[in-house]
C-alpha cells in the first residue's frame, strides 16, 4: 500500500441502513447517530454520535457527542448555546435540543497536521433523554496493527442514514487515520466503526477532492479514537488535581471540626455520668424500701389464700359426683340408640349385596355375546383388506416412508404446504402441487403420531421452504428419502435464520441434477460439515448455491465432492464475505466448467486461491467477475497454470482488487481468441506496472480500453 501513488480508490458507493443480512448489526445502531445543526440553523453542517468513553480513567465511563470541530467549533459549544440534534428513529425524525451549560464537559480541537478534528460534548442521560452509544475500540493494540483493516461508516449526510465499506490505509504517528471508504457531503463527524466488532475506532473529518481525476475513489481522513480520548482527559487533568486538593483541605477541616465535637461531648458525657451515679445511689435505696414492704405483704396475701382455696376444693367435689351420675345415665341411652341403627343398616346391604350378583352375572353374559360377534366380524374386515392389498400391486410400489412425528411440527416444517381436509384424508402440496392423497388407516399410527407417505415418482423438491426466514430447526428432514429427488433448486432459499443442517448429513442425492440457488442467502450457515458425504456426482448445475451465505467461513465439508459433471458455477459462492482461502477446493475436477462468471465475487475476505491451483479450465468460454471486488487478495500467481484458451469474457475479472500488487502469474496466459478485456483490472491500485502482460496478444480483443481504468 505505500507504494500506491494516486491517493484514490475504488468506490464503495454509500448504502441505506435498514437492510437486512450483512447489515443487522448496524440497524441496531442507528439510534446512535445523528444530524447536526447550528443554532438556529435550517441546513445541517455535519454528523454525529453518541459514545462512551473512559473519563477519569478506564474503570469509568462518560457518556458524550463526538463530531468535528469545523462542524462545531470552540465558539458554537460556548456556555449558552444551542445544538440541535434530528435523529431518524425506523422512519421517523426526532429533534432533540441540546444547551451548553456549566456543568456540561466539552473539548474541540483542529490541527490538520497531526490528523486532529474534534469535538466532544458531555451527555446528561437523563436530562437529554438519550439512552443509546456506541462502544469505542479499547483493544490494547497500535495503530499500524490497523493497517489494511475492512471499516464501515455510519454517516447521515441527508435525510436517511447511509453505511459505506472501505479499508484502512494508515494510521499516522497513532493520530490520523487515512482510509479508502466514501462518503457524502454532510458526513463529517460519522463514527468509523471496525469491521471485526463493531467499535468506534475514529471519527471522519473529510477526503481529497481533485476534479482532475475521472475517477469515484478518494483517500479519506479521520482521528484516532485513542488519540483523541487521550487528549480529552488530559485537557480535564489539572481540573481533577484542584478538584482532589480542595477535597483533601474540605477533609482536614471536617477532621478538626470533628475532634472539637468529640471534646465537647466527652465534657458533657462525664457530667452525666456524674448526675446519674447520685440517682443510682438513691435508686437503690428506694428499691430496698420497697422490697421490704413487698415481701410482707406477700406473706398476709398466701395465708388468706390458702384458707380460700379450702374451702372451694370441698364445694368443687359435691359437684362432680352430681355430673359424673348425669353423663352415665346419657351415654346408657345413646348405646341403645346407635345398636339399633347398626341391625337396620346391615340389612340393608346383605340385600344390595345380593341384587349386585344378579346384575353382575347378567352383564358377563351380555360382553361375551358381544366378543363373539365382534371377532366374526374383524375376521371378515381382515380378510377383505388382505385381499384388496394383495390386488393393488401398483399401490403397495408406489409409496415409500418418509418420517414420523406429531402433527404440531408437520405444521411448523411446512406450514401452507401441509393441508387437513377432512377427519378421514391429508394432503401433502408440494410447489403448489397435490402430490399424495393418503387414506384413513395408511396414514393414522396412534392418537397424535403421523405416518406420512409420498408417492416414489416424485422428483422436484424446488422452492419447498422458499423465503422461510424464520425456519431453524430442520431435525425432521433427517427421515427424508430423497434418493429419487432430481431438481432441489430454491429449496433452501432465503432461510436467513438456518443456522443447523446437520439433519441433512444422511441424504442420498446420487440422482439429483440441479442444485441452482439452493442455499441462497442462508447467511446465518457457519459450515457445510454435514454435506461432506453427498455423492454430487450427476450435478451439471451450481449456480448461486451458495449465494450470500456471508457468515460462512468454513467449506472444507465440500472437500471430496465429485463436481465433475458440472457445466455452471455461475456466483456459487457470491456474497460469501467471510471466506479466507480456498484449499478445501483443490481436488475438484471442474474440466466440464464453462461458466465462471462471478463465482467468487465480493469475496471480501478472501486472500488465499493457492487451493484453484490445479484447476482444469481448458472448456470455460466465460470467466467475467470471476473475483471481482475481492479486495484482500495480494496475487493470483495460483493461476499460472490455467488453461484459458476458449475464454471469451474477461470483463471484470479482478476489478476492485485494490491490494493486487502482483499479476506475473498471468504473464504466460494465450488470449488470442476475439475476448472481452473491459475493466479486467479496473481499480487494481496497488499494481506499479504490467509489464509481464506485454506478450498478450489482443489484436482480437473487441473491447480493452479501458481495461486498466484506475490503474497508477
Amino acid at each position: 500500500m505505500e507504494k500506491i501513488k494516486k491517493e484514490i480508490l475504488i468506490k464503495y458507493q454509500p448504502i441505506p441502513v435498514d437492510l437486512d443480512g450483512t447489515y443487522s448489526i448496524i440497524n441496531q445502531m442507528e439510534n446512535c447517530i445523528c444530524k447536526i445543526f447550528k443554532e438556529n440553523g435550517e441546513k445541517g453542517t455535519g454528523t454525529g454520535f453518541f459514545c462512551k468513553i473512559p473519563f477519569p480513567d478506564k474503570n469509568h465511563l462518560l457518556n458524550v457527542l463526538i463530531t468535528n470541530n469545523h462542524v462545531l467549533n470552540e465558539n458554537e459549544i460556548k456556555v449558552g448555546k444551542i445544538i440541535t440534534l434530528i435523529m431518524n428513529n425506523k422512519g421517523k425524525k426526532e429533534k432533540k435540543d441540546i444547551e451548553i451549560d456549566e456543568s456540561r464537559k466539552t473539548f474541540t480541537k483542529l490541527n490538520d497536521d497531526e490528523g486532529i478534528d474534534i469535538t466532544i460534548i458531555e451527555i446528561k442521560q437523563q436530562k437529554d433523554e438519550i439512552n443509546n452509544f456506541l462502544d469505542y475500540d479499547n483493544d490494547e493494540i497500535l495503530g499500524i496493527e490497523y493497517k489494511r483493516k475492512s471499516i464501515y461508516i455510519l454517516h447521515y449526510p441527508n435525510d436517511k442514514k447511509l453505511v459505506s465499506y472501505g479499508l484502512i490505509q494508515d494510521i499516522r504517528d497513532g493520530k490520523k487515520i487515512c482510509h479508502y471508504c466514501n462518503t457524502e457531503e454532510g458526513s463529517s463527524g460519522s463514527p468509523i466503526l471496525s469491521l471485526n466488532n463493531f467499535k468506534v475506532i475514529g471519527v471522519h473529518y473529510g477526503g481529497v477532492n481533485d476534479k482532475n481525476i475521472m475517477t469515484k475513489i478518494k483517500l479519506n481522513y479521520g482521528t484516532f479514537i485513542k488519540h483523541a480520548i487521550t487528549l480529552f482527559n488530559e485537557e480535564y487533568k489539572n481540573e481533577i488535581n484542584n478538584k482532589k486538593n480542595i477535597k483533601t483541605d474540605e477533609n482536614k477541616i471536617e477532621i478538626d471540626n470533628k475532634n472539637e465535637k468529640n471534646n465537647n461531648k466527652n465534657i458533657e458525657t462525664n457530667e452525666s455520668k456524674i448526675e446519674s451515679n447520685n440517682k443510682d445511689k438513691n435508686e437503690k435505696n428506694n428499691n430496698k424500701n420497697i422490697e421490704t414492704n413487698e415481701s410482707k405483704i406477700e406473706t398476709n396475701n398466701k395465708d388468706i389464700n390458702e384458707k380460700n382455696n379450702n374451702k372451694n376444693i370441698e364445694a368443687n367435689e359435691g359437684k362432680i359426683k352430681l355430673n359424673n351420675k348425669d353423663i352415665n345415665e346419657k351415654n346408657n341411652n345413646k348405646n341403645i340408640e346407635a345398636n339399633e341403627s347398626k341391625i337396620e343398616t346391615n340389612n340393608k346391604d346383605i340385600n344390595e349385596k345380593n341384587n349386585n350378583k344378579n346384575i353382575e352375572t347378567n352383564e358377563s353374559k351380555i360382553k361375551s355375546n358381544n366378543k363373539d360377534k365382534k371377532e366374526k366380524i374383524e375376521k371378515k374386515i381382515i380378510e377383505t383388506n388382505e385381499n384388496k392389498r394383495e390386488n393393488d400391486k401398483e399401490y403397495r410400489n408406489e409409496i415409500n416412508l418418509i418420517y414420523y412425528t406429531e402433527e404440531e411440527d408437520i405444521y411448523k416444517i411446512f406450514g401452507n404446504k401441509f393441508v387437513n381436509n377432512n377427519k378421514n384424508k391429508i394432503d401433502l402440496i408440494i410447489n403448489g402441487k397435490r402430490i399424495k392423497l393418503v387414506e384413513e388407516g395408511l396414514l393414522l399410527k396412534g392418537d397424535n403420531n403421523i405416518k406420512l407417505i409420498i408417492k416414489s415418482k416424485i422428483t422436484n423438491l424446488e422452492y419447498m421452504f422458499y423465503k422461510c426466514n424464520t425456519l431453524k430447526n430442520i431435525d425432521e428432514l433427517k427421515y427424508l428419502n430423497t434418493k429419487n429427488i432430481k431438481d432441489f433448486s430454491f429449496m433452501f432459499y432465503r432461510c436467513s435464520s438456518l443456522l443447523n443442517i446437520s439433519s441433512l448429513h444422511n441424504w442420498d442425492v446420487s440422482n439429483a441434477n440441479n442444485f441452482e440457488s439452493m442455499f441462497n442467502g442462508c447467511s446465518s450457515l457457519l459450515n457445510l460439515n454435514s454435506l461432506q458425504d453427498w455423492d454430487v456426482s450427476n450435478v451439471n448445475n451450481f449456480k448461486s448455491m451458495f449465494y450470500k451465505c456471508s457468515a460462512l467461513s468454513d467449506i472444507n465439508g465440500l472437500k471430496n465432492w465429485t463436481v465433475s459433471s458440472a457445466n455452471n458455477f455461475n456466483g456459487m459462492f457470491l456474497g460469501c464475505s467471510s471466506l479466507l482461502d480456498l484449499n478445501a477446493l483443490q481436488n475438484w475436477n471442474v474440466s466440464n466448467g464453462i461458466n465462471f462468471e462471478c463465482m467468487f465475487y465480493k469475496c471480501l475476505l478472501l486472500s488465499d486461491i493457492n487451493g484453484l491451483k490445479k484447476w482444469d479450465v481448458s472448456k470455460a468460454n466465460n470467466l467475467r467477475g470471476m473475483f471481482l471486488m475481492c479486495s484482500s487478495l495480494l496475487n493470483i500467481n495460483a493461476l499460472e497454470k490455467w488453461n484459458i484458451s476458449n475464454v471469451h469474457n474477461f470483463e471484470d475479472m479482478f476489478g476492485g482488487c485494490i491490494l493486487l500488487s502482483d499479476i506475473n502469474g498471468l504473464k504466460n496466459w494465450k488470449v488470442s481468441k476475439l475476448n472481452n478485456f473491459k475493466g479486467m483490472f479496473n481499480e487494481c491500485l496497488s499494481l506499479s506496472d504490467a509489464k509481464c502482460l506485454q506478450n498478450w496478444n489482443l489484436s482480437n480483443a473487441f473491447i480493452s480500453g479501458n481495461m486498466f481504468n484506475g490503474f497508477s
